[in-house]
């Protein structure tokens, strides 16, 4: 069983610190409430649940390897009448935001304990056994819409769509009160059409993916372009674009449900042209398959660099956006991105940022044409960005320095005066004469 988190109401007891007498142990009192928050505390449930008569204990289950809330809870009446209330009235109400379900206790049936995580860090309680993994979401599916899905598959406790940064990930996961709905589950919902995307479901942790890490994206680049890009290759799971305050980092994750499907999309689209940018593939480092297992051919550490096409950009006004180095350097080519440097703690700028373009040659072009030159009444500094390197066959583009001319009138060098002979002897006779 999962461990709970309880407090018993003391704060129920009668005048003179005597409790009323209580049916608790009777199972008939005991109520189990789904769909919780995982930040709900069993102070918040025990007040919600009060509506319906006197509360004698609130607990919220946990996973006992991660102590974290499964996401659902038991409430223990004093009298069997007020849990029988509680379920006609408190089922599908609001608490803290969630629409939360309550019905009666079911210990057989209980789901067993969690023991998997997802890939790349994910923060969500996991439950094998009686949930399942539900991927190629549709990103603005949201968690109503995906217990609906589901609800003729039997009594959902939860269902949550995985996010990141307040994103949609594209999957999400459904928890049942039995695990003989999972099979249920994958049997009528795996492979068929949601909100126009193929479904993939599947018992939650129990089967691995096998992801290909795509680099040089385009900074436009969307979820559904990179999918279509690898369409005709096998089944997808899901798709990933990395992204920072909202923006994208230029690269993403593609995640096949085949290795073989990985392995020869990498091998026929490594290097091919993707929206203007020879694109770059190769094994997640998180992905189930081994860095070293790559094509015929390919070598996952040994990928030569792709063509360096950014500037660094120095000596900028603190006041500087990256809109402005943006509409600056708009004119020497396309610009795919533009940053200014922050401080991590106090985000104001550091005074230089970066400028992407689609080729070196724009590049070029533009530490050529404006390094050196007054921009927001500062003298910037444009050169290559030395952590990229510098690209082969461009040398390093300079502005050539105009010599010092000399002043009109430079003043005359103040000639040193002789200094007067020694004496002599002889002179020194000479004087006493």
């Amino acid at each position: 069983m999962a461990k709970r988190v309880s407090a018993s109401s003391a704060e129920e007891s009668g005048r003179g610190g005597k409790r009323r007498k209580s049916l608790s142990n009777d199972a008939s009192c005991t109520v189990f409430v789904g769909n919780l928050k995982y930040e709900t505390k069993w102070q918040a449930l025990k007040d919600h649940m009060r509506r319906a008569g006197n509360v004698d204990s609130a607990s919220i289950l946990e996973d006992n390897r991660t102590k974290r809330s499964k996401g659902c809870g038991m409430v223990t009446y004093q009298d069997p009448r007020d849990a029988a209330r509680a379920i006609r009235e408190l089922n599908e109400t609001q608490l803290e935001g969630r629409t939360i379900f309550v019905q009666a206790d079911n210990k057989p049936e209980r789901a067993s304990e969690p023991q998997a995580s997802s890939r790349r860090g994910n923060d969500e309680p996991s439950t094998a056994g009686a949930a399942v993994y539900v991927g190629n979401l549709s990103y603005d599916c949201s968690w109503q819409d995906l217990k609906d899905k589901f609800k003729p598959c039997g009594f959902i406790e939860k269902a949550d769509i995985i996010e990141h940064n307040g994103k949609s990930k594209g999957y999400g996961k459904v928890i049942f009160s039995s695990p003989r709905d999972v099979q249920e589950a994958i049997k009528r919902f795996d492979g068929t059409d949601f909100q126009g995307r193929s479904l993939i479901v599947k018992p939650w942790g129990t089967s691995e993916t096998y992801t290909l890490y795509c680099g040089n994206l385009s900074f436009d680049c969307r979820h559904g372009e990179l999918r279509d890009f690898f369409r005709g290759y096998g089944k997808i799971d899901n798709v990933e674009i990395a992204v920072n305050n909202g923006r994208s980092k230029g690269f993403g994750f593609v995640d096949f449900v085949s290795r073989d499907d990985a392995k020869r999309a990498m091998g026929a689209l490594d290097g091919k042209d993707f929206q203007g940018r020879p694109i770059k593939i190769k094994w997640d480092r998180d992905s189930s398959a081994p860095v070293n297992d790559d094509p015929p051919g390919k070598t996952a550490v040994s990928d030569p660099a792709l063509p360096n096409t950014t500037v660094y950009v120095g000596n900028l006004d603190y006041s500087c956006r990256w809109q402005d180095l943006k509409q600056l350097f708009s004119k020497f080519g396309r610009v795919e991105h533009a940053e200014i440097a922050e401080n991590p703690a106090t985000k104001r700028s550091k005074g230089f940022g970066t400028v992407q373009f689609l080729t070196s040659a724009q590049a070029k072009r533009a530490i050529e044409k404006v390094d050196g030159t007054e921009f927001q009444d500062r003298t910037i500094q444009v050169k290559w960005d030395r952590t990229k390197g510098i690209p082969e066959g461009f040398e390093e583009a300079t502005v050539p320095k105009e010599k010092k001319k000399a002043p009109k009138n430079p003043p005359k060098k103040k000639e040193k005066r002789p200094e007067p002979p020694a004496p002599t002897l002889d002179g020194a006779l000479s004087a006493g004469r």
